[in-house]
């Protein structure tokens, strides 16, 4: 037998050995996958092979071989699904719902309120308005005493007909939604702004504007 032919020989047995060595030790390593895993990353069953790849990369475990990342990340794909609670450190630990956000009434927000806050969040209405004793009114009325002043108050000023028809005064109660959308408060009117969204910087600005007056109103009685 030629060198050739010898060579090629051994070569097909080595392949066929190594075939045969591996097909044994799947057979006798092969995972036995528990019915319920004793650590488990959660969503982990629908992970991609990048993505697992990319976990892989940060496990800290020294010397893991090629196989046992393989036999590790086929266990990971095999959680069931649904099961991706983690015991508390201590069982007799119990988790509560959250408790619901406690939601202010304007008289207790009016109770906390800060002028000099709401000052700031007049500057929201300077382009529009002024808020001095006898300041000029610009393209919207000056605002002088508007808290628990009449409805469309100021002299010569261009209101508009549903603005005119409300005929009464200014409660805190009205000011506080009419600030949050005029247009939602009163239709036709031509107040463009788009109101005040927080509630805490709406109380601020009307004990600024309340402040803003010779005889300041009383505030509401907060329960």
């Amino acid at each position: 037998m030629s060198g050739l032919s010898k060579f090629v020989t051994l070569a097909v047995v080595a392949a066929a050995a190594v075939v045969a060595l591996r097909y044994t030790a799947n057979a006798v390593y092969s995972p036995n996958y528990p019915e319920k895993p004793a650590y488990q990353v959660e969503g982990a069953e629908s992970w991609t092979g990048d993505q697992l790849a990319a976990a892989q990369r940060g496990w800290p475990i020294a010397g893991l071989s090629s196989r046992d990342r393989a036999t590790l990340r086929g266990y990971m794909q095999h959680f069931p699904k649904g099961e991706t609670k983690v015991a508390a450190a201590d069982s007799s630990e119990t988790k509560t719902s959250e408790e619901p956000a406690i939601v202010m009434t304007l008289p207790q927000l009016l109770a906390k309120a800060d002028a000099d806050a709401g000052k700031k969040v007049a500057k929201k209405c300077a382009a529009c308005h002024t808020f001095d004793e006898g300041g000029k009114s610009g393209v919207g009325p000056n605002l002088w005493g508007a808290v628990g002043g009449k409805q469309a108050m100021v002299d010569g000023f261009s209101y508009s007909a549903a603005m005119k028809g409300l005929g009464g005064s200014w409660s805190f109660e009205d000011l506080d939604a009419f600030l949050t959308k005029p247009k939602a408060f009163l239709k036709g009117t031509k107040m463009t702004f788009a109101g005040v969204k927080k509630p805490a910087d709406r109380a601020n600005l009307l004990a600024y504007m309340r402040a803003m007056s010779s005889s300041p109103v009383a505030l509401p009685a907060a329960e």
